[in-house]
């Protein structure tokens, strides 16, 4: 190929690069006016709420009066200023840009660290148009700036030991489980004598500042969800064989199947490739591919990333095909490994894996991808634009759920007399959105409420709270129940939630099975008295595909409640069902605009009209 023939061809291969990253920011990019649904996660509230708190000088709380470290410091010094500046629209509005601007520095970054050529800029386009990472790079929490950390690692370890230990530091307060990275670095760069070193160093910043914040040296965040999905399994009465196949189902997708595959399975797969190249000499290199299709004829699932490793190990085992160099194989090896651990520590260990967790693979796979020379690297290069582009086919993840969250929290004060404080284990969005007291439950942010958990007696703790309300799902409070989250069997021996717990309003929005529930504890004080005439509180925004409806507050009483023209026409719809006479909070949404009434089943008469 000649000199402009080859020219041409970098140049359009960054211009569909660069239109790929475009598409994908296009396609990612949310600027919904309900983030609840499209964009952020109840845990990026509890942010929200520890960064006000601070600010109003409530101290570094999410339940008031409970000092928590549940959170990680450099994100939530980066949010003070949002907030300082524009107040709640900070974090609704600007969380998001702070964290798309992270990414992209981080995509600038690691063309500067890869040395500013063509194959750093391919590698740095692909990275910056990565779907999950864009989509992540918005929920509000930690991800970019831990995936920036990341960046930071590997050019201060490579620099030496003294930038090493400060960017250890910085990774650790940014997100702690990046001591799975910051521990292979160290032993890649220094040995066994000082690799450990930096880890040390930056785990002692972590210790100091979890103690200055709470007085505790483990986050509250690390361990209450992994005890109470180990407490539900104890619950079972396992017996060996059983604990075994819990195990391996945990430890198998650390073997190259999910977590390997959630920023990308391209990333993933030239992350073991090129680490593979390191201990597999040539000879050996066409080994995996056979073994790999034996596996899927045989049945195996989840092969992108074995797959995808293994086509590129049989390509660099040709003759006179360029080796990865020596020294970014063997630290590949290392971060590789690490990266192992991760997984293993969300999957084996806290057996909670969320995908965000493992987002700084796209950092680790960037720097594999730039290792990888000639064709091989160019074909590792295609084969992750086509993995970015196959990902742009897939559905936008919404979580429709969190939407009565805020409805509870926007409204809670229509059923809950103002002042009262009430219990939530989801109580992130909630505690944003009411001006009352909100107790943490599940222990995430509140040390209190977890060593209540612990003991069995979190309705007694609740009693010396003075909380008569609780506000969640109904299956939360279950004693016994498949779904690992119910939490019923820890209020205490004599707990019923048929018995102790009675509905004040449910908060329902379309498409969701389960509604959102605020109970009145029974025998705590008098149950307040509900509002008596249904009636509109306002507007409800439109996300994507949703229209623009209303919110309605409506007693019903007991049996079906039906939404339909109130003319006649058109289907009804049916909006809740009411096991006993209660109030709900609604969304209403109309497929097509008109005056629509509430019936209560086959009322010939409305219990409320509305025009949607």
């Amino acid at each position: 190929m000649s000199p402009a023939a080859r020219r041409a061809a970098v140049f359009l291969g960054f211009l569909a690069l660069a239109g790929l990253a475009v598409v994908a920011w296009a396609r990612c990019l949310d600027a919904s006016t309900l983030p609840e649904v499209t964009r952020y996660r109840d845990d990026a509230y509890y942010y929200f709420d520890f960064v006000r708190a601070l600010a109003r000088g409530e101290g570094p709380c999410v339940t008031p009066g409970q000092p928590t470290n549940g959170i990680h410091a450099i994100w939530a010094a980066m949010l003070w200023p949002l907030y300082a500046l524009f107040g709640d629209r900070g974090f609704v509005v600007g969380a998001a840009h702070l964290g798309l601007g992270l990414h992209a520095l981080t995509a600038l970054w690691l063309f500067a660290l890869l040395g500013r050529s063509a194959r750093a800029g391919a590698v740095a386009l692909l990275y910056l148009g990565c779907p999950l990472l864009v989509t992540e790079a918005q929920n509000g929490q930690e991800t970019a700036l831990a995936c920036f950390a990341a960046v930071a690692c590997c050019q201060a370890f490579a620099r030496g030991f003294a930038p090493a230990c400060v960017a250890a530091a910085f990774a650790l307060l940014s997100r702690s489980d990046l001591i799975c990275l910051v521990v292979p670095l160290g032993l890649a760069h220094f040995g066994w004598r000082r690799g450990l070193a930096p880890a040390a160093i930056g785990f002692a910043a972590l210790t100091a500042v979890n103690f200055a914040l709470a007085g505790r040296l483990v986050q509250d965040s690390a361990l209450p969800i992994p005890w109470l999905f180990a407490q539900h399994f104890e619950r079972t009465g396992p017996d060996l064989a059983a604990r075994a196949a819990r195990l391996w189902w945990f430890l198998r997708p650390c073997l190259l199947g999910g977590p390997w595959a959630v920023a990308s399975w391209a990333f993933g797969a030239a992350l073991v490739a090129a680490a593979a190249t390191r201990v597999l000499p040539r000879a050996w290199r066409l080994v995996p591919l056979p073994l790999t299709l034996l596996a899927g004829w045989l049945g195996a699932h989840d092969l992108e990333v074995p797959l995808a490793a293994a086509v590129l190990l049989a390509l660099s085992a040709w003759p006179r095909v360029p080796e990865v160099a020596r020294a970014d194989a063997s630290r590949l090896v290392w971060v590789a490994l690490g990266f192992f651990v991760l997984a293993g520590l969300h999957l084996v260990l806290r057996t909670y894996p969320r995908d965000y967790y493992f987002a700084p693979l796209g950092v680790l796979g960037a720097l594999a991808l730039a290792a990888w020379p000639g064709r091989v690297g160019l074909a590792a290069l295609a084969m992750t634009a086509a993995a970015h582009a196959l990902a742009l086919r897939g559905p936008r993840v919404e979580q429709l759920w969190q939407e009565q969250m805020a409805m509870a929290g926007r409204f809670l004060r229509e059923v809950v007399p103002a002042g009262e404080p009430v219990g939530c284990f989801n109580s992130g969005i909630l505690a944003f959105h009411d001006a009352g007291p909100v107790l943490n439950l599940d222990g995430v942010v509140n040390h209190a409420a977890f060593a209540a958990l612990r003991a069995g007696q979190l309705d007694a703790w609740l009693d010396g709270a003075r909380v008569r309300f609780l506000v969640d799902s109904a299956i939360q409070f279950r004693r016994d129940d498949p779904w690992p989250h119910c939490s019923g069997a820890h209020f205490g021996p004599d707990f019923d939630p048929d018995r102790d717990l009675l509905e004040l309003a449910r908060c329902v929005a379309p498409g969701v099975r389960e509604p959102f529930i605020v109970y009145w504890r029974r025998g705590r004080g008098a149950s307040p008295a509900l509002p008596s005439a249904p009636r509109d509180l306002g507007p409800a925004p439109a996300f994507r595909q949703r229209p623009t409806g209303r919110y309605v507050l409506c007693p019903c009483p007991a049996g079906e409640l039906w939404l339909r023209r109130v003319d006649g026409t058109g289907a009804a719809v049916l909006v809740t069902v009411a096991e006993r006479p209660t109030c709900a909070l609604l969304r209403l949404d109309a497929a097509a605009p008109g005056r629509y009434g509430l019936y209560a089943g086959a009322g010939l008469a409305p219990l409320f009209a509305v025009d949607l």
